[in-house]
């Protein structure tokens, strides 16, 4: 596999690793009511038609594939410039796409919930797992679900494009890139908080936004191409000269800022010494070298491609913060693809990349090489995970039945003599 200055771009993980990433421990925390009275009750329902023993990664991988086919939908037959698709089904179909697999992602993490509630999971008030702690088989559920929600909250961005549009009229590329940073970069913090707390708290913006992005379909299906960014924008709100536009992004500016803000302000109360500032670097330096191609006049060719590449080096920020939390690491390296990224900017900017469709070029051969080692990074950590996890159980297995048994061999042998 490829380095970059001497540092491997898919990370071995060890044996111990493995076993703190199967017998990893945390505590959540519900801090949105609106997690707490609409998204929970219903999940419990759905926990009643779903078995419990149902594989997680078969409900997590169903969510995933149910979120890239309606993006794919989106891209092949919607004009994310325009976003005035002549296919009115086509919102309704990806409003339940959407909906289907927001459902199984919920159930499947009620249920590990209710496990952890029935004692079932080790939660984090009990003592901290060791070298010799059993492997739970829900512990690589927990590393999956975290790892596909990095990438599916980009997707979810993506799909608000389709619906308000991006260039032209509509929103920006500028506020259309600043969206998508807002929004991961909420879950990155939400995610740095429990690797240095080791506590999980919902996210009130987060699931408002999961709220809008469903709402925003069924609206489209509903009023189809004259539902755009810049049809709000000419819609004045109780018949105010405030558009509806300003007041949406407004709010949505406020409520990420303020999710964001409360994240960092828990942890250094609770962590006021060692905090690992390291993904916030990564994380800086994606978002200025992706910045700098907003300066270009060819960023309309390249931009899907522009914010792919910068959801999937985000969750791989995300998925570092993840695993070295639940693996018990001490320190976060700097992220390869961000510094990738600032190299490919660097060559954009000295017109090294040539025309637009030299540019539209370089971008897909650099998207799909930070997809494909992204994906064999967590494919690896999770396909090392479950191999361990049966190992463990064949051996409990073997174990239990040397134990079962040996008296009867004593027994036998006794007699033969």
């Amino acid at each position: 596999m490829a380095h970059v200055m001497g540092k491997p771009l898919v990370s071995h993980f060890s044996e111990e690793q493995l076993q703190n990433l199967l017998c990893s421990t945390h505590t959540f925390k519900d801090a949105s009511w609106i997690n707490r009275f609409v998204f929970r009750p219903y999940w419990k329902w759905m926990l009643e038609a779903i078995p419990l023993n149902t594989p997680p990664t078969c409900l997590l991988g169903l969510n995933f594939s149910l979120n890239i086919l309606a993006l794919f939908l989106l891209i092949a037959k919607n004009d994310i410039s325009s976003a005035s698709s002549t296919l009115p089904w086509l919102y309704f179909v990806c409003s339940v796409l959407y909906f289907a697999a927001f459902t199984l992602a919920g159930t499947d993490a009620a249920g590990r919930y209710l496990r952890r509630e029935n004692g079932e999971i080790q939660t984090a008030r009990e003592p901290q797992a060791t070298s010799n702690s059993a492997p739970s088989p829900y512990a690589s559920a927990e590393y999956i679900d975290r790892v596909l929600d990095s990438v599916i909250i980009s997707i979810k961005v993506l799909f608000l494009f389709h619906v308000l549009g991006v260039g032209g009229e509509n929103l920006s590329y500028s506020a259309a890139f600043a969206m998508l940073v807002l929004v991961t970069g909420c879950f990155l913090v939400q995610q740095w908080e429990g690797f240095v707390t080791g506590v999980y708290y919902s996210s009130f913006f987060l699931d408002s936004f999961d709220v809008t992005v469903f709402l925003a379909f069924l609206l489209k299906s509903y009023f189809g191409g004259s539902l755009t960014w810049s049809s709000l924008e000419n819609f004045g709100v109780f018949g105010t000269s405030i558009s509806a536009a300003r007041l949406v992004s407004s709010l949505f500016v406020a409520g990420g800022c303020l999710s964001s803000f409360k994240c960092i302000c828990r942890t250094l109360k609770n962590s006021p010494n060692g905090l690992q500032t390291v993904p916030f670097l990564s994380l800086l330096t994606l978002i200025v070298s992706q910045a700098t191609w907003l300066l270009f006049p060819g960023v309309p060719n390249v931009f899907l491609f522009l914010c792919w590449s910068t959801g999937v080096i985000a969750s791989n920020i995300t998925t570092e913060i993840i695993f070295g939390r639940m693996t018990q690491s001490s320190s976060i390296r700097l992220n390869v693809f961000s510094i990738l990224a600032a190299a490919f900017a660097i060559f954009n900017l000295l017109g090294l990349l040539g025309s637009s469709v030299g540019q539209r070029k370089a971008w897909i051969v650099f998207s799909s090489f930070v997809t494909v080692c992204h994906t064999v990074t967590t494919v690896r950590a999770a396909r090392d995970m479950i191999t361990h996890l049966l190992l463990a159980v064949i051996s409990c297995f073997f174990g239990h039945a040397g134990a079962i048994f040996a008296p009867v061999w004593n027994q036998l042998k006794k007699k033969a003599k």
